[in-house]
């Protein structure tokens, strides 16, 4: 029987695996003090993300600190006070990683241009990667890449919609063509063409993946070490 780890060794896990990433000789903990199981899949996420750019994309992560190595734990803008991840790639131009960022939805720009910037057009997004120098809440648009993680006993109906909402907020349903050549996906059924992926602890995700196709939501399963 595989025995789930601690908080304290899962933390360790991905401090081991993030550790990776960091410049020069000196290596702390990434994770915000008090990070509970959530958070520490969230990451988790990142890890295997950033794994996976590498093996299918070529891209090379680098951790870049603010004020601190410590990375966002709550949602808001993008901040250089806060730790991210530089995606660097032979040929073609640099990518960030950050966590928990609130984007503005295509909604605000449908309203037209009298409508006041208010929190009902933001969205948050447990991990997103934006063009290098993207800096505040990004728009629809300079999303390359969004991800939602669900660390559950449970993936219910309900998170699946979510992830369908936060897609309309994203692109218009329409065949585009991201960045990528074929991770995380090179075409999709959006426009902007962005990726939206949601990874979730439960094997269930998987019910959706049929649905997902057709709106441009990949549903990946994951399970916490």
């Amino acid at each position: 029987m595989i025995v789930p780890l601690s908080e304290a060794q899962f933390r360790a896990r991905i401090d081991a695996i993030l550790a990776g990433y960091q410049s020069g000789g000196t290596r702390s903990s990434v994770i915000a003090p008090g990070a509970k199981q959530g958070k520490l899949y969230e990451l988790w996420v990142a890890a295997e993300v950033l794994r996976r750019l590498a093996i299918h994309e070529g891209y090379t992560a680098t951790l870049r600190g603010g004020t601190s190595l410590v990375l966002r734990s709550q949602g808001g803008p993008i901040s250089l006070a806060y730790a991210h991840f530089e995606l660097a790639h032979p040929r073609r131009p640099p990518l960030a990683m950050w966590t928990d960022i609130e984007f503005v939805g295509m909604s605000y720009g449908l309203t037209g241009p009298t409508s006041r910037l208010a929190g009902a057009f933001y969205h948050e997004l447990d991990l997103v990667v934006v063009d290098a120098g993207v800096t505040g809440r990004p728009r629809h648009d300079q999303i390359v890449i969004g991800v939602e993680c669900k660390n559950t006993n449970t993936y219910e109906k309900r998170m699946a919609r979510e992830a369908f909402g936060v897609r309309r907020e994203l692109s218009l349903l329409q065949p585009g063509r991201t960045r990528f050549r074929s991770w995380p996906i090179a075409d999709v059924p959006a426009v902007p063409p962005s990726c939206l992926m949601v990874y979730a602890s439960d094997g269930r995700v998987s019910r959706y993946v049929d649905p997902g196709v057709a709106y441009g939501v990949q549903f990946e399963h994951l399970s916490a070490p």
